[in-house]
């Protein structure tokens, strides 16, 4: 288990020698928190999630979860720094 890089601070020094992501093979580029970003996108359709069914609700959250996969995956190679 590891904790997200942003938090684990809080959690005190033994928590940083024994759950820092840096620590785990393949993903010290890695920071674990994309559903903090992920809730960010989502907020704006609670509202309207609210007076949707359980099924609805489901499906919703569903599709946006995969528009959120599909830019970031589509994104991995642009980037703001020119070469």
């Amino acid at each position: 288990y590891v904790l997200p890089k942003f938090h684990i601070y809080n959690h005190g020094l033994k928590c940083v020698l024994n759950y820092w992501l840096n620590f785990l093979q393949w993903s010290a580029a890695s920071d674990l928190e994309d559903l903090e970003c992920w809730w960010a996108h989502i907020n704006p359709i609670s509202m309207r999630m609210k007076e949707m069914s359980e099924g609805s609700r489901h499906d919703t959250i569903d599709d946006h979860a995969h528009a959120w996969n599909w830019r970031k995956i589509t994104g991995f190679g642009k980037s703001t720094v020119p070469f």
